[in-house]
């Protein structure tokens, strides 16, 4: 797989432009869907073709090089799930 690493701005509407490369690269047109994927301050960008595989391959790599494993992130998952609904919900956990 190749990297091409490389930087453009973020126009005045909030547009993104894709450097040619990187179009061409993945077969991008204007108007094809693009998925965006935020994993702590990275934001990741994938054409949303096949998105879900991509995805899902893509995250099952980096949590095997993280060395985590299927049982850990399920419980990770629990700690996660109840600190977001306490975020967002606080009233349901007041009388606890």
């Amino acid at each position: 797989m190749t990297e091409v690493i490389t930087t453009t701005n973020i126009g005045e509407q909030g547009q993104l432009t894709l450097p040619t490369e990187f179009r061409e690269a993945n077969h991008l047109h204007a108007g094809d869907p693009i998925t965006l994927i935020q994993i702590g301050n990275q934001i990741i960008l994938v054409p949303a073709e096949g998105t879900f595989t991509q995805i899902s391959n893509f995250l099952s790599v980096k949590l095997e090089q993280a060395g985590i494993t299927e049982e850990e992130l399920q419980t990770g998952l629990d700690k996660i799930r109840e600190e977001i609904s306490r975020e967002r919900y606080p009233e349901l956990f007041i009388a606890e």
